[in-house]
């Protein structure tokens, strides 16, 4: 089974600290936690889960960092299921970076239904399959992706190399 705290510092590498780039979608965020995740934008991150924000975006520690992505992200792709390590480390970091569409990315590569939500027929799929085709095969779907957000957006093409980048950083058993 897939762990946490090895996918959880593997995107906690590719996430800095506090940015607010207004160009930048994800708005204000915080070792990679945007001000939006909660979907109120009121500069406060709901570190707990109750739904009221908790502290300020700019202050969130890094440990309050983990237990949102941890709730917010590992738990609801049912990371703890996944067999495969490298494939749970590049579907975690992809939900983290592009929201469900990541989900719906994976649930096209294993062929099951693709409406974003975790289960159990998703859950066999991915570890019924090869973890090397799976994961070769997200990363490319991942790739084209974000070309595309390019193609719709043109003003997002100054964040694409480093979307190449944090893809590629990506290997298969590393």
């Amino acid at each position: 089974m897939a762990d946490f705290n090895k996918a959880i510092e593997k995107v906690l590498s590719k996430e800095g600290g506090y940015v607010w780039d207004p160009v930048d979608q994800g708005g204000e965020t915080n070792f990679g936690i945007t001000d939006k995740l909660d979907g109120i934008v009121d500069r406060m991150a709901d570190v707990d889960g109750d739904g009221d924000g908790d502290v300020l975006i700019m202050n969130l520690t890094i440990d309050q960092a983990k237990q949102i992505y941890n709730r917010e992200f590992w738990d609801k792709m049912q990371g703890d299921l996944i067999n495969d390590q490298s494939v749970a480390n590049i579907v975690f970091d992809a939900y983290v970076n592009s929201g469900k569409v990541a989900l719906k990315q994976l649930q096209k590569v294993v062929g099951v239904e693709t409406d974003g939500e975790i289960g159990p027929r998703t859950i066999a799929a991915i570890n019924y399959a090869a973890g090397s085709v799976v994961f070769e095969m997200f990363k490319d779907a991942r790739k084209r992706f974000y070309n595309s957000i390019v193609e719709r957006k043109p003003s997002q093409k100054r964040f694409i190399k480093g979307w190449m980048n944090r893809i590629n950083s990506f290997q298969y058993g590393k």
